[in-house]
């Protein structure tokens, strides 16, 4: 038999269970006298048998001539039995053993399988890894890659705003310089117009006397009235020739965006929770007073004109402060709306933003042309110039939006171009600059305010509030870019009113927005247009003593004075 079945056993076991003829493991083992056991066939091929007769197939079982068999090993002879070699006793225990063995090799070979069927699973699995692997890689990548396609397209998208607001206020700006010149021209023509009806009317009244005076006055009526013809060219208005958008290549660029960027794919095988509340109590807003360019009769008020009012402040007296972005001046209207005055020409302000109430009185000026603060006294007199145009501490950039005052009189300054608020003791000594470094600078910033310990900034380019300890270390950011509650569109001015709520002019989004301390989302109101209570980029509001607000409606040319139904608590 082969012997590749055989387990690997020692040796003197092997050959206990081996033939002492064959030397192969026994099959059908018989003891001899002598105690070895052979193959009963061995035994059979070791005796010399003289068949009684020789056809019959069972002639090696029957009685033999030969009566002993020697033992292979030892030489022993046994007797051979009377019936044949099968009567020799079996030898159980050997077969049981070899039966054992020849059994264990079958199960060894089970076993290598199932060792084999195992390093395949192992690799199997591997493989099943590997792929989660791969497959978390893919995710990865897919959020980097869609990172970077966000953050190309906000940047896109953020200069497309700041080209729309560029064009958005050229357009303003023009069309309120042509309103002006038609308000004027309008002026003139009413003043024609009663000196017209003046002279019809004398001349009339004078027909009602004789016909003997009135041919006496012939010539000196026809003069007179020969004169009104001249009215009509001097009176004639000028149509508006050309007021339009105009996009060069517009078809050409739309056809860029739309093949703007591609996805390049190869793989080997290697705190800004804002809850939406929104109290029952607050019914709204009541328009007080829309204050624009005409006077309560209708008339045009060339002192009164806004054109791009941007900051407001209130007095202690709640005197109205408002500085006019375009016409580079600041006018004081009463807390009912009416016009008072206006100054600073003299001072050569240019590009006026922001505006804040010192605790003397005097009001603080960005003069964002001239790059500095200017402090104004009641009077309108020049009291002092801080800052100069720069980057460095205590500078101030191109372009700065927002000046507020804090309790304990220290001014604080959205250095817009700089992306940084700047805080300045009374005597004008920078204190404390923060906002440009980090991972979380501040993009654009419109508006800061201190209350109770910290800073609320209004982070414009990144539609968000942000919030900073007394230190000018970022607490939380409040806000993501939106349209709905609690998001924002280019964020500017803010203050905090009585009961310690946060209002924000959300520029983009035409509307103000009140949250609580925390920057929870309490309410909002405004929508985008020219009626009382819309707004058109709203950009500053203040709160007077009485609790109402006072917003710049920046393209509107307006400012509006606006309460709560019943205050938010």
């Amino acid at each position: 038999m082969a012997s590749s079945g055989v387990l690997d056993v020692s040796p003197q076991i092997l050959d206990e269970l081996s033939c002492c003829v064959c030397r192969e493991l026994l099959r059908e083992p018989k003891i001899l006298g002598c105690g070895h056991t052979a193959c009963i066939d061995c035994l059979a091929n070791m005796v010399e048998l003289e068949l009684i007769n020789t056809g019959d197939v069972f002639a090696l079982h029957q009685p033999r001539l030969r009566e002993v068999i020697r033992c292979p090993i030892c030489r022993n002879c046994t007797n051979i039995p009377v019936n044949g070699i099968d009567e020799f006793p079996t030898n159980y225990l050997v077969k049981s053993m070899v039966e054992l063995n020849l059994g264990l090799g079958d199960v060894r070979e089970i076993k290598t399988k199932i060792s084999e069927s195992k390093n395949v699973l192992g690799e199997v699995q591997i493989a099943s890894t590997t792929i989660d692997e791969i497959m978390k890689m893919v995710e990865d990548k897919k959020q980097t890659v869609i990172s970077d396609i966000n953050q190309v397209f906000d940047s896109l998208v953020e200069r497309l705003r700041d080209r729309q607001e560029q064009l958005t206020e050229r357009c303003c700006s023009k069309a309120a310089v042509r309103l002006r010149d038609l308000r004027h021209q309008k002026q003139c023509t009413k003043a024609v117009e009663r000196i017209m009806k003046e002279t019809i009317e004398r001349v009339e009244l004078s027909m009602a006397c004789s016909v003997a005076d009135v041919l006496q006055r012939k010539e000196a009526v026809l003069e007179e009235l020969s004169q009104l013809d001249m009215f009509l060219v001097f009176n004639e208005p000028r149509e508006v020739s050309e007021f339009k958008f105009v996009v060069e290549g517009e078809q050409e660029i739309m056809n860029r965006i739309s093949e703007f960027g591609d996805i390049h794919c190869s793989f080997d095988g290697s705190d800004h929770i804002v809850p939406v509340a929104v109290p029952s109590h607050i019914m709204g807003v009541d328009v007080l007073k829309v204050i624009d360019s005409f006077n309560n009769d209708g008339e045009n008020d060339e002192q009164s004109t806004l054109t791009l009012p941007w900051g407001v402040t209130t007095t202690n007296t709640d005197i109205i402060i408002v500085t006019d972005h375009h016409q580079n001046r600041v006018l004081q209207f009463d807390v009912e709306g009416n016009f008072l005055k206006y100054y600073a020409e003299e001072h050569d302000i240019h590009l006026p933003t922001g505006v804040a109430v010192s605790d003397e009185g005097n009001f603080m000026v960005l003069d964002s042309g001239n790059h500095c603060i200017k402090e104004l006294n009641s009077s309108g007199d020049l009291v002092r110039s801080i800052g100069k145009m720069g980057s460095g501490s205590g500078e101030i950039g191109e372009r700065a939006e927002g000046i507020t005052v804090d309790h304990e009189g220290r001014l604080i300054v959205a250095d817009t171009a700089n992306n940084r608020v700047q805080v300045f003791h009374r005597n004008g000594r920078m204190a404390l600059k923060f906002g440009d470094t980090g991972n979380e600078c501040l993009s654009r910033p419109s508006c800061a305010v201190y209350h109770k310990g910290k800073f609320i900034v209004s982070d414009t380019h990144n539609h968000c509030l942000k919030f900073y300890n007394r230190n000018g270390l970022l607490i939380r950011q409040v806000g993501i870019p939106g349209k709905e509650s609690g998001q924002f569109s280019h964020p500017r001015g803010l203050t905090v009113d009585g009961n310690d709520n946060i209002l924000v002019c959300d520029s983009g989004n035409c509307r103000i927005q009140v949250l609580d301390f925390n920057g929870n989302f309490i309410t909002s109101f405004g929508t985008m247009g020219g009626e009382d209570g819309q707004f058109c980029f709203p950009y500053a509001i203040a709160i007077n003593s009485q609790g109402s607000m006072v917003v710049t409606d920046c393209n509107n040319n307006r400012i509006q004075i606006l309460r709560f139904k019943i205050p938010p608590n």
